[in-house]
């Protein structure tokens, strides 16, 4: 009797299935033998995806194997638990010191959180026309306060041709300033350009006014430029939202933003308790005077110009004369 029609296909439909397991099994070592003989790309190997994904996964053929994977996945997973319990066990004094260069003020430094008030229409003691007790305020936070640093720190700061040494009757070290504190010295510098009306009338004028146009200038783009390279370093990244006002056809920025701050106060008490009074006494060593390149944009460049309340010591038996 011939076999029926639904027995040969079932016989048909197992003999394909053998064989097709025995195809891929030889495609497998096919595919091993090429892997390792030759150095063609595996995209131009003709593997579809689901073979390239299947060839990706380990696959350990004994218990000892299976035991070593899984000691490698725990120790990963360990490692990664670890790096996370010590990033969130980072102490104050550790995160300043992996995202600052060297200070002697680094263990001043305090952190809080800071809600900004800067709107357009918002008031405070900084703001507004020209006035004696604004130009107080401005004056302290922008004043350049030289203080001592360890020479050691120099190759740190990438400064080893650089410095000035205070005598070891003053203390010893290198004069240094803050940067914070020069940089609210330009802000309050363009500040007053832009309300020379008033800086220019003769009862007003601050010293940085008193130059010839080119040093002027020159001050005003050193400053510009400054503020802008530490903006573009800090690439603050806080999220500013936007409302709908009445009025207006656009969007109105949001600014009062939160920000993670350091406390300023501190760091301007520790600078002002630590001021060393001046620059150290100058020596006749010529090489501490400016190349011609610097000594034209520099303030005290022009003969007879004032001594900066930043200046050298008010000694006057010790006291650095200007030069034309």
């Amino acid at each position: 009797m011939a076999p029926s029609r639904s027995s040969s296909a079932a016989d048909s439909r197992q003999s394909f299935q053998v064989e097709h397991k025995m195809l891929l099994s030889a495609y497998d070592r096919l595919e091993d033998d090429k892997s390792n003989n030759s150095d063609e790309p595996e995209w131009a190997a003709g593997r579809t995806v689901s073979q390239r994904a299947r060839k990706a996964i380990p696959r350990p053929s004994s218990a000892r194997g299976w035991i070593l994977l899984a000691l490698t996945v725990a120790a990963a997973s360990g490692l990664g638990a670890a790096m996370g319990w010590l990033a969130k066990r980072c102490t104050v004094s550790q995160c300043v010191r992996m995202t600052s260069s060297y200070s002697p003020l680094l263990p001043a430094v305090e952190y809080s959180d800071l809600q900004f008030e800067a709107e357009l229409g918002a008031q405070n003691g900084y703001k507004g026309h020209p006035r004696p007790e604004l130009d107080k305020l401005w004056d302290r936070i922008g004043r350049i306060h030289p203080i001592s640093m360890p020479a050691e720190y120099l190759g740190v700061l990438n400064k080893t041709g650089s410095g000035i040494p205070y005598a070891e009757e003053d203390g010893g070290g290198i004069m240094v300033e803050i940067e914070v504190f020069h940089q609210l010295h330009c802000l309050n510098f363009l500040r007053k350009v832009i309300y020379a009306d008033y800086y220019s009338r003769p009862e007003n004028m601050p010293l940085e006014f008193l130059v010839g146009d080119t040093l002027f200038f020159n001050h005003i783009d050193h400053c510009i430029d400054f503020l802008r390279q530490f903006l573009m370093c800090a690439s603050d990244v806080t999220p500013v939202t936007s409302n709908w006002v009445l009025t207006h056809h656009s969007p109105h920025p949001d600014f009062n933003t939160m920000h993670k701050c350091r406390n300023f106060d501190a760091l301007l008490g520790w600078v002002e308790e630590h001021d060393n009074g001046g620059v150290p006494r100058q020596t006749p060593n010529p090489s501490w005077r400016p190349a011609p390149s610097v000594d034209k944009t520099v303030l005290d460049y022009e003969p007879g110009f004032p001594v900066p309340y930043h200046g050298p010591s008010v000694n006057d038996s010790d006291r650095w004369t200007h030069n034309s």
